[in-house]
């Protein structure tokens, strides 16, 4: 059952995009350590250089998988778990953080319910689009795919729970 949705080609384009400005970052580093006295000016660049490299790495693996336990989405800065059993649904709605929001992006929505704590909506932006090619976009597809996920873990819990059920159907 598992599944991973992401898009390499923006992925590369977000890894270039931090590899330059570490570059650049590291630059500014050895310039600010040749200067007297701007030995604070190059450790806070150097500690820069090195989350921007880590963020470039962390690139390549932005995105969304399923698997038999719930739901991983990684992201650029860190990484958010979701099992199954904490899901109600998954539908496709809108984004609702900054420009992408005002400009109709959607993105599939989680909604999270833990013992104890206050619902939650989990917005993937990870698999955020405009929806502007033909045919059903990438969040359409992952949103259908996850909700079959979410269902098969479903019916396979109710067969766990209840064994003699499943022997009735065969």
């Amino acid at each position: 059952m598992r599944k991973s949705w992401r898009s390499p080609f923006w992925n590369i384009v977000l890894c270039l995009v931090m590899s330059v400005m570490a570059l650049t970052s590291t630059a500014s580093t050895i310039g600010c350590f040749e200067q007297p006295g701007g030995w604070w000016a190059g450790i806070g660049f150097a500690v820069m250089t090195g989350l921007l490299v880590v963020g470039a790495v962390r690139a390549l693996f932005v995105g969304v998988s399923a698997g038999p336990q719930g739901i991983t989405v990684r992201g650029v800065t860190k990484t958010t778990r979701i099992a199954w059993s904490e899901i109600s649904q998954i539908t496709l709605g809108g984004l609702n953080s900054a420009a992408p929001g005002g400009a109709g992006a959607s993105a599939p929505v989680v909604s999270r319910t833990r013992p104890g704590k206050p619902d939650q909506r989990v917005e993937l932006k990870e698999l955020g689009s405009y929806g502007m090619s033909s045919g059903p976009s990438l969040t359409e597809r992952a949103v259908a795919d996850l909700n079959a996920c979410l269902e098969a873990w479903r019916e396979s819990s109710r067969t766990a729970e209840h064994p003699d059920a499943a022997q009735r159907r065969s």
